[in-house]
């Protein structure tokens, strides 16, 4: 049948200490040379990293850089919209706002965002309506 979409799988970050000398090859102590060498095997990658705040302009730059073409950043949304203003506040919508304008800094290497929403969170359709909207 019809291909619906593509399939990229990758891992939840690229930097680990204990992936240097086994996934990694020794000298792959950088986070900018384990971003090179995990891009040898795998096209995107969850920055988990950005849950904690928005990343900065040079950072997003950085990344965009050393991206190989075809490779993916999956972000996750920083916890400030989704867990302290749960989605639905203005600031959440503005601290959303921000983000997806510093994400849109990786130009085609921006794969995803990630929304992980607190347990308690409920479903609502005018709420994800605004979301979406943005």
């Amino acid at each position: 049948g019809p291909c619906l979409g593509q399939l990229f799988v990758g891992t939840a970050g690229f930097t680990n200490a204990h992936w240097a000398g086994n996934f990694y090859p020794p000298h792959a102590k950088k986070s900018e040379d384990q971003l090179d060498c995990y891009q040898e095997t795998f096209r995107i990658v969850e920055v988990n990293s950005t849950f904690y705040g928005t990343p900065s302009a040079e950072t997003i730059s950085a990344w965009r850089r050393r991206a190989a073409d075809g490779f993916r950043f999956a972000l996750k949304v920083p916890r400030s919209v989704t867990h302290e203003g749960r989605l639905a506040s203005e600031p959440a919508l503005e601290a959303l706002r921000h983000f997806v304008d510093c994400a849109l800094g990786l130009g085609q290497h921006l794969g995803l965002l990630l929304f992980q929403c607190p347990r308690g969170l409920r479903a609502d359709v005018q709420m994800l309506s605004r979301v979406a909207a943005m």
